[in-house]
């Protein structure tokens, strides 16, 4: 994969993610390069896709957690650690 880094995060249950706040934070985090993953939003769970071209979101089966997989560019452990607080916090 070259000197992608690729990044895996579950968190435990159907904790509620909002599809916008977590368009902006990857659009804010310029190391990222794509994610891809399940959240739920509240009412349903949704298969998320973001590059840095798009971002794309459809319906998608039951999941029992927020599941998310980012591809960063360069980035150090500290940062990665930093991003999933903010992952975490929305």
């Amino acid at each position: 994969m070259g000197n992608y880094q690729e990044y895996c995060l579950k968190i435990k249950g159907s904790k509620v993610i909002d599809p916008e706040l977590l368009t902006a934070l990857l659009k804010n985090e310029p190391a990222i390069v794509r994610a891809k993953g399940y959240i739920y939003t509240g009412n349903e769970w949704r298969l998320f896709n973001y590059t840095l071209t798009g971002f794309s979101i459809v319906s998608s089966h039951q999941r029992t957690d927020n599941e998310f997989v980012f591809i960063y560019n360069t980035a150090e452990m500290h940062d990665i650690q930093l991003f999933k607080f903010r992952i975490e916090a929305l």
